[in-house]
């Protein structure tokens, strides 16, 4: 049975200070607001995550960050009243205003469904920004092609996802030519 429930976002910043280690943080925000969309991190861990690489992925539109940093620099930026800002791979990131209530799941070491797998069991908590008049603030308005310097192209916003959080890159099957 999988443990679930709902914490408020004082006791998840209470948590990361107490984990004392990096976090290791994977984001998307938009370009030129620099703000957050989504954002997956993995604290308290005993190690570095299998697979794990810092990489920036700058187009004209989105970016996508992968960095360490302190536990304590991630809980700084999760402030319910007026969102804070992560400062990542040398990029200041503002977070839209969040909710005050989280939920999480204890997940098994080793689960396959993760976007990181890891060896250790894990708490993966969720949080999300308050409703906004300004939906660009809270979801990607990317449209068309990635293209960057320095970085890999994606014909959209949704296979550039899958490549970086999940490390898949899912595209249509094209006609076979017989070899």
């Amino acid at each position: 049975m999988v443990e679930s429930g709902q914490r408020s976002l004082g006791d998840l910043r209470s948590r990361l200070l107490a984990s004392e280690g990096q976090a290791f943080v994977r984001l998307a925000a938009d370009a030129e607001l620099r703000t957050v969309w989504y954002l997956d991190a993995v604290a308290g861990a005993p190690a570095e995550p299998p697979g794990w690489q810092e990489q920036v992925w700058r187009y004209a539109d989105a970016l996508f960050i992968a960095a360490s940093v302190p536990s304590a620099v991630l809980a700084a930026a999760l402030v319910s009243e007026s969102g804070g800002t992560l400062a990542l791979a040398g990029h200041e990131i503002p977070f839209p205003v969040l909710q005050e209530q989280a939920s999480w799941q204890r997940k098994p070491s080793r689960a396959r469904y993760e976007s990181v797998v890891t060896p250790w069991p894990t708490s993966e908590y969720s949080v999300h920004a308050l409703p906004s008049p300004d939906r660009s603030l809270t979801s990607p308005p990317v449209h068309g092609f990635l293209i960057g310097d320095d970085c890999p192209s994606f014909p959209s916003y949704e296979t550039a996802v899958q490549a970086f959080f999940y490390g898949t890159l899912r595209t249509c099957a094209g006609p076979r030519r017989p070899v």
